[in-house]
Formats: C-alpha cells, structure tokens, sequence
C-alpha cells in the first residue's frame, strides 16, 4: 500500500499541468471578409425595401450607383 501511494505521490508532485487561456473572443466566427459580405447584403436590402416602398425613382444617385456596381458582382 505506502509502495504504492509514494510512487504515485511521486508522479502526480512531477507532473504539471498546462492550461490554455481561452481568448474569449466573439468575433473568431465571423471574420473582417464576413461582415463585409453582411454590410454589403445588408445595404442592398435596404436599398430594395426603399424600392418596394417607394419607387426606384425615390433613390439618390449613391444608391443607384450602388445597386448598379452590387448587380456587376
């Protein structure tokens, strides 16, 4: 019994124990490129909404031009 328990003493005194720091960061999921991609969707869908609302003729000329260079992709 006390053989046994020193050679565990032993090894659990000499083996340490690492622990990573979680980077607790929201953004690791959705990256620069995503939100660019959302931004961009998001813009054009609020665009369409102003069309279904009030007409294409309702837009400003950054709009359009928008809309223009979105439907080039």
């Amino acid at each position: 019994g006390r053989f046994l328990d020193s050679i565990l003493n032993y090894f659990n005194k000499s083996i340490k124990t690492v622990y990573r720091k979680k980077h607790n960061n929201s953004s690791s999921n959705f990256n620069n490129t995503d939100r660019n991609v959302y931004n961009h969707q998001k813009q054009i869908d609020l665009i369409l909404d102003k069309i279904s609302k009030s007409g294409y003729e309702s837009l400003t000329k950054e709009e359009k031009d928008f809309l223009f260079r979105a439907g080039k992709k």
